[in-house]
């Protein structure tokens, strides 16, 4: 028989960054986390927080083990009920360099699971009259074949950009797929737009600091923007040749106040308090629509900027924002911004 193991609270990082992540909650909360799976901590359950470098939090999760996929479906569902939305996601595979994520050896078991799990809820709701919930979420995180950990939570309101637990599976907005873009970091800025939940268009300036090669520019050239790209370096030549890109060739933190951007790009190999302070300073235009800034870090991580970050996004009037270690990123976190009237 399936047995109930344990409760924690449970926040997911990335496998390479979870040194990262355990600080950070140290930080945050009370409590010594553990590393129980690539990128997944463990806690005692406790105050729900939102740090920079995990990606979901499951709340008072309870873990599960069983010896097949119908014993473990049976003893979730027996545990929390029937939920019409479950989510089963797998730990994240670590990167390997700039490629696109691996499949993760758990992922068919994953996709298994939650079509037992939907066909168990359908079938038990019209066999035996059974209630269903469609007012919350159930969340899996399989880290076995047949052990997983399970949180029900209520459905968030509100753009990606709000919502704690992240409405994403795992928390992972990937944008994995490949484009014929001159570099991989399009990634990176394809899972900003995600979380962000609005887009730029055809009546959107786009200024992008540090925009060499030329992957971020060529995002927002595909969503129809006029792009102004800064940098010193060379573009690709693809990118150079759009008829609505044009490129400055200088230093990104030079004086660009000839140009009122709704959009403001910034993916520049600098001090990260070099790039919060333009991203404060850019908070200030009227013409700010949205801002995507990545802060470079070093080990150890300060968490200084980090915290002004997180304060920033949270406490500055008019603007919906997040500080995230996106999927996408290094050593590095994302300042999501964008205000909260902008159109979708």
């Amino acid at each position: 028989m399936a047995t109930e193991k344990a409760r924690a609270d449970l926040y997911l990082g990335g496998p390479a960054t979870v040194d990262v992540l355990l600080a950070e909650l140290a930080g945050l909360r009370a409590g010594a986390g553990r590393e129980i799976a690539a990128g997944v901590v463990s806690l005692a359950p406790g105050v729900v927080v939102d740090p920079a470098f995990a990606r979901q939090v499951l709340p008072a999760a309870t873990e599960h083990r069983a010896t097949h996929h119908n014993e473990l479906a049976a003893a979730i569902l027996e545990q929390h009920g029937l939920v019409a939305d479950v989510e089963v996601s797998v730990p994240e595979a670590e990167r390997r360099g700039s490629r696109a994520l691996e499949v993760h050896p758990l992922a068919s078991a994953g996709v298994e699971l939650q079509a037992l799990l939907a066909t168990k809820v359908a079938g038990r709701a019209a066999k035996r009259g059974e209630p269903v919930r469609s007012d919350a979420r159930l969340r899996v995180l399989l880290l076995e074949p047949w052990r997983a950990w399970c949180s029900v939570t209520p459905h968030a309101s509100g753009p990606p950009l709000l919502a704690w637990p992240s409405p994403f599976p795992g928390g992972r907005a990937l944008g994995e797929e490949q484009k014929d873009a001159p570099s991989s970091a399009h990634r990176k800025l394809d899972e900003a737009i995600a979380w962000l939940g609005v887009t730029p268009s055809e009546r959107d300036l786009v200024l992008d600091l540090g925009a060499a090669p030329g992957g971020w520019s060529s995002v927002a050239l595909s969503y129809g923007a006029q792009v102004v790209a800064v940098d010193r370096a060379e573009l690709d030549p693809r990118v150079l040749a759009h008829p609505r890109l044009t490129h400055l060739k200088k230093d990104a933190f030079g004086d660009l106040s000839g140009y009122a951007p709704s959009w403001l790009l910034c993916d520049v190999i600098a001090a990260p308090e070099r790039s919060f302070e333009l991203a404060r300073h850019a908070l200030q235009r009227r013409a700010l629509a949205a801002l995507v800034v990545t802060l470079k870090l070093k080990r150890p991580v300060a968490f200084d900027v980090v915290k002004a970050a997180r304060a920033l996004a949270q406490k500055t009037p008019g603007f919906w924002g997040r500080c995230k270690n996106l999927v996408g990123n290094k050593l590095e976190v994302s300042l999501l911004m964008r205000r909260a009237d902008a159109a979708p």
